[in-house]
């Protein structure tokens, strides 16, 4: 009897035929003038909507909300600058994980101890 390495050889065949198919159809479908008008489009909207929120952001610099933003956030600054906000930070961050960690430890203690049997003080 002899081997026939033709089954192996075919699926190995069909997958790079496959492959090949699907490489000619990704090159296609990019190279198509439906792609390449779409991808048009999209820049032309990308612009208009990047002037638009441009423009939309040097009115809001300028208004007095804008100014009052403006004012927060040097406050802010300053006080991540002096080290107020990150103890903040540190504080609230330290007070969730020590929260995380004992509903942890309280979930895998009861993973691990044995139910108690209801019916086991019954019996004796």
């Amino acid at each position: 009897m002899t081997k026939n390495p033709q089954p192996e050889s075919d699926l190995a065949a069909e997958f790079r035929r496959l492959g090949e198919n699907f490489k000619d159809a990704l090159q296609e479908a990019w190279e198509s003038e439906e792609r390449k008008s779409l991808s048009r489009e999209i820049q032309t909207g990308l612009n208009a909507f990047g002037e638009s929120i441009g423009q939309a952001a040097d009115e809001f610099i300028e208004s007095p909300t804008g100014q009052r933003v403006r004012a927060d956030l040097d406050d802010l600054a300053e006080k991540a600058q002096s080290g107020e906000v990150v103890n903040g930070v540190r504080e609230k961050l330290l007070e969730v994980l020590r929260k995380v960690n004992v509903d942890i430890e309280e979930a895998l203690e009861r993973l691990t101890t044995p139910a108690e049997d209801p019916h086991a003080d019954s019996e004796g």
